[in-house]
């Protein structure tokens, strides 16, 4: 097949949506599909590229620092002129794959990762009824041309198109994210640098946005650390709490106890992950309505990552994280928003050593059998085959 993906994240890039695309495309040309790619133009990066057989196409998606893909639509109708099928990573101000489609008669299959319109109005604040009206007109639209919709919850989609709908997770590179990465020079030197030896360290890596639960984490090591003093917090990522963050560490006193690391390359995450203990995912979907209209409708690649790696997982139990880690088989799930109860389970698990490793090594099997990112693939080339097939009028 020919494939034409508008990913609009930066490729490569280090946060979730540049990380899925990149594996959605390298997975598909690794099969031998010719994939071009559609992206954000960054600081600094050329206009096209050919990295492990995808050709990557850049172009300015911003205006004002927002991303509004539907700026790309004369570079897709150009691209996708001798296309089988165009994918899209659905945003309400996107929309150029399901104008093109449409032009060019050709398949469109959007991924879903969010109600992305509702998401707008609570984020932006948009009262305008006219203009909600005109909003989900064009969100509408963009689901009534697709011939598939990817999703991780069906009730992320317009009722009208969820006939359409198949509903999957997301997932990791299982090669790459693995305990042996633990063994390598680089995780050596993460754990040398932030001070790891002798300690059991729990890592968050993520934005630092409200919604991580990330102003919750000075908090949650103070309660963790009464319990379990071998404990080190290891934060991982970057956003626009993060000097919050360090100051409220500061300010308890804990400098020694929570390694602020900030952004690190995505190559080194594999490394940095192996070389902790437990990973945990405090998200507050309180701060973030959307998730409690539409229930948690992330399908975070942080937790498969941690599990790839052969962690245990301490999370809050929203209907669809929960499932991850099962009933203490995987790691632990705590009621939402209870803090103490999180802390508790963190410093359970720092406190036993066989007790993570049996969990770790289920986790990792987990992952492996049903998040890893080369079978989503082929489960995806299934699916994208049969799409062209039925628009070529072949049975």
């Amino acid at each position: 097949m020919k494939i034409l993906y508008l990913a609009n994240e930066e490729i490569p890039g280090r946060i979730g949506g540049s990380v899925h695309a990149w594996e959605v495309a390298r997975g598909l040309a690794g099969l031998g599909h010719a994939v071009t790619v559609l992206v954000h133009r960054g600081e600094g990066q050329k206009t096209e590229a050919y990295i492990e057989g995808v050709r990557i196409v850049r172009v300015n998606l911003k205006r004002g620092g927002k991303m509004i893909p539907i700026l790309g639509l004369w570079t897709a109708l150009c691209l996708s002129r001798d296309a089988d099928l165009i994918m899209e990573r659905q945003l309400t101000q996107g929309g150029a794959g399901a104008v093109a489609a449409r032009i060019r008669k050709i398949p469109l299959v959007l991924e879903v990762n969010s109600p992305h319109v509702e998401e707008l109005f609570w984020r932006f604040d948009v009262r305008s009824a006219l203009l909600r009206r005109a909003l989900r007109a064009w969100v509408n639209g963009q689901f009534s041309s697709c011939a598939l919709a990817i999703a991780p919850r069906a009730e992320i989609v317009p009722e009208h198109a969820r006939d359409r709908v198949l509903v999957r997770g997301w997932g990791a590179d299982v090669d790459r994210f693995q305990p042996e990465a633990a063994a390598t020079e680089t995780a050596r030197v993460f754990g040398e640098r932030h001070a790891l030896d002798g300690r059991v360290p729990v890592l968050f890596s993520g934005s630092f946005r409200r919604w991580h639960g990330v102003l919750d984490l000075p908090d949650l090591a103070r309660r963790t650390l009464a319990r379990a003093p071998e404990v080190k917090f290891v934060l991982v990522g970057e956003g626009e709490l993060i000097h919050e963050v360090r100051t409220a560490v500061a300010a308890a006193g804990l400098e020694k106890d929570v390694a602020i690391v900030g952004s690190i390359p995505y190559a080194d995450m594999p490394a940095a992950v192996a070389a902790c203990a437990i990973g945990i995912a405090p998200y507050d979907a309180g701060a973030y309505p959307p998730l409690e209209t539409f229930g948690f409708f992330w399908s975070p690649l942080k937790v498969f990552e941690y599990m790839a790696c052969g962690l245990p997982v301490v999370l809050y139990g929203y209907e669809g994280l929960r499932e991850q880690v099962g009933e203490a088989e995987r790691g632990l799930a705590v009621p939402p928003r209870d803090l103490e109860a999180f802390a508790g389970a963190v410093a359970m698990l720092a406190r036993d050593p066989e007790a993570r490793r049996a969990m770790g090594a289920r986790a990792r099997a987990y992952v492996v059998a049903h998040h890893a990112w080369r079978d989503h693939v082929r489960w995806l080339e299934n699916r994208l085959l049969a799409v062209v097939a039925r628009a070529k009028g072949r049975p």
